[in-house]
């Protein structure tokens, strides 16, 4: 039958409260060994043969390796403006192909800043929500869109609509619009 292992016995020292470990017997027969752990982390080994101290062993705490310190790297001035070298320095001539790509860039150049300038910000975002908003209400209701056979009449799908328990289903989108009129939702 094995034996249980013996805990870790707690001692109060003038350092701190310090963990005794039980006394190993080694191989010999004759010597043991009493491990001491401290507050501080350091250890101490006592070894002793037949009662009598033989030698003392003092582990101080491992120390942590020092990290470097991480140079910061200086912003670097801007250089002020000043003259400028004169180069004399020939361009060499495009032909027809060349104008042609370098007229395509400039012209794609324009057109992207055209865009970001119309679509720039929740003003940009505005005037497209109040440009969509034209398209689908016009001044007596219906827009062309949704008109029989308009390109939104194709998304519309049958449903239900409700007004004080009453239940009313509406076929086409003219039926739901005046359905809407009458004061019917969706919701129950």
């Amino acid at each position: 039958m094995a034996t249980p292992l013996k805990k870790d016995q707690k001692v109060n020292t003038s350092d701190g409260i310090a963990r005794v470990k039980p006394i190993k017997t080694l191989e010999d027969g004759k010597t043991q060994n009493m491990i001491v752990k401290k507050s501080d982390g350091s250890t101490v080994t006592t070894r002793y043969a037949n009662g009598k101290v033989v030698d003392t062993t003092y582990n101080p705490k491992k120390m942590r390796p020092k990290k470097p310190k991480k140079l910061r790297n200086k912003r670097l001035k801007p250089i002020k403006p000043g003259k400028s070298p004169d180069n004399n320095v020939k361009l060499p001539r495009l032909d027809a192909q060349d104008k042609a790509a370098m007229a395509k860039i400039e012209k794609n150049k324009k057109l992207a800043d055209q865009y970001n300038k119309r679509n720039k910000g929740l003003k940009g975002k505005i005037n497209r929500l109040v440009k969509n908003i034209k398209n689908i209400k016009l001044k007596g209701g219906v827009s062309g869109k949704f008109k029989a056979g308009g390109p939104l009449m194709a998304k519309f799908t049958p449903h239900m609509m409700h007004k004080d328990g009453k239940s009313v289903k509406a076929n086409t989108y003219a039926k739901h619009l005046e359905l809407k009129k009458k004061g019917y939702t969706h919701s129950k």
